[in-house]
């Protein structure tokens, strides 16, 4: 702990009683460490502060590490794909309360604009940074988007909590439900938005998109659709795969069209 920081209180513990929190900082280019950062607090009535239980690191967060370095701060939390448990809420949050259970998407947006209205949250007119021609702000990711402090952290503000969050049960573990924070609903996307278009479908899965196309043959397996999704360099499943419910080894990235 840096010297003069103050311990973190226990969970439920008042802002007051935290005063500071671990968080992974951004502290130059190709470096990041964990240090004691301000605990987050209530600044909006929509605010909610949440306990991060997990977070994941997404393959975009290398981007930070290095070529979007110009646009990071020394300091910056990074992290855009978490999940815990509400700890506080702003008196305009009626939709949480203490103790429930969320995954927080990576975007942060009102729900109530034109964009959001349309399903285009990505977009959100509320949080847009307009400064420098962005969509909506962004947990974690440059100033880009906001410099909005991320998730990787012990604890997380998450404005606009009256819409993003998504609550979720307590019968299964984490990893069941991080994958709602970014990478399953970008698989979603990625998978629904090409089948409108062979040509973009017979490629959208190219080199470094491998991850989000393996995430997304969990929905299209669901709907019976896994044949639709290409394998790396427009190479099609082999014969007999089509009807899989899961990824197997012999559907590696390397062989899957073989």
């Amino acid at each position: 702990m840096p010297t003069g920081a103050l311990p973190r209180g226990p969970p439920g513990a008042k802002q007051s009683e935290r005063e500071t929190v671990k968080a992974l900082t951004w502290q130059g280019k190709r470096s990041v460490s964990v240090e004691e950062v301000p605990d987050p607090v209530i600044q909006e009535p929509t605010d909610a502060v949440v306990r991060i239980t997990s977070t994941a690191i997404c393959g975009s967060d290398l981007h930070l590490y290095e070529v979007l370095g110009p646009y990071m701060h020394k300091g910056d939390i990074v992290g855009h794909e978490p999940m815990g448990v509400v700890e506080e809420v702003g008196s305009g949050v009626t939709n949480l309360r203490k103790g429930d259970r969320v995954v927080i998407p990576f975007n942060i947006s009102c729900g109530h604009c034109f964009m959001c209205r349309q399903g285009l949250q990505s977009q959100c007119e509320t949080t847009q940074v307009k400064e420098k021609g962005s969509g909506a702000a962004l947990f974690g990711f440059s100033e880009l988007y906001g410099s909005v402090p991320g998730g990787q952290a012990e604890y997380l503000r998450v404005p606009h909590a009256d819409y993003g969050p998504i609550k979720v049960g307590s019968e299964l573990p984490d990893e069941r439900y991080l994958f709602l924070s970014d990478i399953l609903p970008t698989a979603w996307q990625g998978w629904s938005t090409p089948m409108l278009n062979p040509e973009v479908s017979s490629r959208f899965s190219d080199s470094g998109r491998w991850a989000s196309s393996l995430r997304g043959s969990e929905p299209t397996a669901a709907t019976g659709s896994l044949a639709s999704i290409p394998c790396r360099n427009g190479a099609r499943w082999p014969p007999g795969m089509e009807s899989k419910r899961s990824i197997t080894p012999k559907a590696s990235p390397t062989n899957c069209g073989k």
